[in-house]
C-alpha cells in the first residue's frame, strides 16, 4: 500500500514537471528553499520567478545568476511552481535568440506569438516577414544546388534578405535594444554560413560593433536575472543598483524598464512605513505594538532598507518579544498550560531551525491554524521531522497566548 501511494505521488510531481521545458518562466505558489547539491542554497517568496533549465520526476531546475555573473541550476518541487504566460516582448526577446540558435521553427512561432500581444505587435510584425524572407530565400538557393544559372539568381535575393537583417539590428540598435540588435545580426551570421558555407562572397558586412555591443547585452541580461531575484527576496535597494547598472549598459531593455516603475512605488511604500515605524516606537506600550507592525510590513516589502534595519535593531527587545518570546516565569504564567522544558526546546528549534533561511515573522501575523501550514509546508526544506514540528507548534500555540494579551 505505501508503495503504490508513493508511486501515485511521484507519478503527480512528474505530471506536474512533464509540461515544462527549457526556457520557461515559473513562479512559486508558496514561499520554499532552493536546493542545490542536496543543501539549503536560498530562500524564495511566493511568486518569485524562475527561469527553468530542465526538470527531472519531482523538481524543477531553475537558473540562479551569482554577484559574479556564474549560473548554478538549483532545484525546486515541481508540485510548487506554475508557468507564467509569457508576454509579447519576452517572446520576441526569446524568437531572437532561437533565430541565432538556428531553432528556424521555434523563432517563427515565438515571433508570431509575439504579434498577439498588442503593444509588441508592430515589432514583431516587422521582424516576423524580415526572418521569415531569408530563411524562405537560404532554403530556395540550397534547393537549386544543381542549377548554377538559377541558383545565381536566388544567391542575389539571399544576400538581398541578409541585407535587410543587418538594416534591421542597426536599427533596433539606434533605439536601445541592443540584445535583440546582436540575436538578429548574430542570427543573420549564422543564417548565411548555413547556406553559403565557406563561399563568403558578398555576405553584407554587420554594422555592429559586435565586441561593445554584446558585451553591454550580457551587462543587461545579468542585470534582468539579478534584479529579478534581487526583487523576489525583496532586496529593492539591491535590485535598484543592477537596474541602473542594466539600463545603463542597454537603455531600450524593456524588463529593466518594468522592473523600475513597479520599484518606485514599493520603495515609497517602504520609506512611508520606516517613518511610521520611527514615530509610533515612542509612544507607549500600544505605540511599541504599531510600530514593530510598521517595521515588519516595511521589512517584507524592502529587507534591505537601511533605515528599517537599523531600527529594527534598536528595537530587539521588543522585536524579539513578539516574534519568540523567551520561555520563563512570565511567560508560563500566560501560557494557560505547558511543560516549560518542552516549550523552550520548541523555541530554540524555531529560532534557530526557521532562522536558517528567513527572518522570524511577528507571531500574532496568523493564527495557530496558519501557523500550523507553514511550518508543515517548510518541514521538509528544513529538515524537521514530526516530533520536532510538534515541539515548535506547542511552543507557537503557548506563544499565541502570550503576545496576544
Amino acid at each position: 500500500m505505501k508503495r503504490t501511494l508513493f508511486l501515485v505521488l511521484a507519478l503527480a510531481a512528474h505530471c506536474s514537471a512533464a509540461g515544462l521545458t527549457r526556457g520557461d518562466v515559473v513562479k512559486l505558489k508558496r514561499g520554499d528553499t532552493l536546493m542545490l547539491g542536496g543543501k539549503k542554497f536560498q530562500q524564495a517568496a511566493k511568486g518569485q520567478e524562475f527561469t527553468v533549465v530542465k526538470t527531472d520526476l519531482a523538481n524543477v531546475f531553475v537558473a540562479y545568476t551569482n554577484g559574479d555573473g556564474s549560473v548554478v541550476a538549483p532545484s525546486l518541487p515541481a508540485e510548487n511552481v506554475e508557468v507564467i504566460t509569457p508576454d509579447g516582448w519576452a517572446d520576441i526577446m526569446a524568437g531572437a535568440d532561437a533565430f541565432r540558435e538556428q531553432r528556424w521553427d521555434d523563432a517563427r512561432r515565438l515571433f508570431t506569438r509575439a504579434g498577439a500581444d498588442a503593444q509588441q505587435k508592430p515589432l514583431a510584425a516587422a521582424l516576423l516577414p524580415r526572418v521569415q524572407g531569408a530563411l524562405t530565400a537560404g532554403n530556395l538557393l540550397r534547393s537549386l544546388a544543381a542549377d548554377p544559372a538559377r541558383a545565381a539568381t536566388a544567391q542575389k535575393g539571399f544576400l538581398t534578405t541578409l541585407q535587410t537583417l543587418r538594416d534591421t539590428a542597426a536599427q533596433l540598435n539606434t533605439t536601445g535594444r541592443i540584445a535583440l540588435a546582436v540575436a538578429i545580426d548574430d542570427g543573420a551570421e549564422k543564417l548565411a554560413a548555413a547556406v553559403l558555407g565557406a563561399n563568403t562572397a558578398g555576405i553584407p558586412a554587420t554594422k555592429l560593433d559586435k565586441a561593445t555591443l554584446g558585451a553591454r547585452a550580457v551587462t543587461a541580461q545579468r542585470a534582468v536575472a539579478r534584479a529579478r531575484q534581487s526583487i523576489g527576496q525583496h532586496k529593492l535597494i539591491e535590485a535598484s543598483a543592477l537596474i541602473d547598472e542594466g539600463l545603463k549598459a542597454e537603455p531600450g531593455r524593456l524588463e529593466l524598464v518594468a522592473f523600475q516603475t513597479k520599484l518606485k512605488k514599493d520603495m515609497e511604500e517602504a520609506e512611508y512605513l520606516y517613518k511610521t515605524a520611527d514615530s509610533m516606537r515612542t509612544r507607549g506600550p500600544k505605540g511599541v505594538i504599531h510600530s514593530l507592525s510598521a517595521l515588519e510590513d516595511g521589512l517584507r516589502l524592502c529587507s534591505d532598507h537601511a533605515g528599517l534595519r537599523d531600527l529594527r535593531k534598536q528595537m530587539q527587545a521588543q522585536y524579539e518579544e513578539r516574534t519568540s518570546p523567551l520561555v520563563n516565569a512570565a511567560f508560563m504564567a500566560k501560557a494557560k498550560g505547558g511543560n516549560d522544558k518542552a516549550l523552550n526546546e520548541g523555541r530554540e528549534l524555531y529560532v534557530n531551525r526557521c532562522t536558517e533561511c528567513h527572518d522570524l515573522e511577528m507571531l500574532d501575523s496568523r493564527g495557530f491554524s496558519g501557523w500550523e501550514k507553514t511550518v508543515g509546508g517548510m518541514a521538509r526544506r528544513a529538515g524537521l521531522d514530526g516530533g520536532e514540528q510538534s515541539k515548535i507548534m506547542a511552543y507557537i500555540a503557548a506563544a499565541l497566548n502570550v503576545v496576544g494579551e
